[in-house]
């Protein structure tokens, strides 16, 4: 087997755009090459960290089908 790339994830919550843009520039600044956001973000939220970041890495967004959704509110309920 042969590996591609190695991934280490790190999740951050928060409600506040000036907020997750700050997170995003304290992430590139520390080396982080990619940044997967929450679809909750949206494809505007996509669009405001990728300009609040100066477009530096690339910025994209997770999406998961309907039936994924009670497993994740369960996984994130402590």
């Amino acid at each position: 087997m042969r590996y591609l790339f190695v991934l280490t994830s790190v999740g951050i919550a928060t409600n506040d755009w000036d907020q997750a843009i700050e997170v995003a520039k304290k992430l590139v600044a520390n080396g982080v090459q990619l940044i997967e956001l929450c679809g909750g973000f949206g494809p505007m939220g996509v669009a405001k960290i990728s300009e609040g970041i100066g477009h530096k890495i690339p910025v994209g967004g997770v999406l998961y089908g309907g039936e994924a959704y009670q497993p994740i509110l369960d996984l994130l309920k402590d």
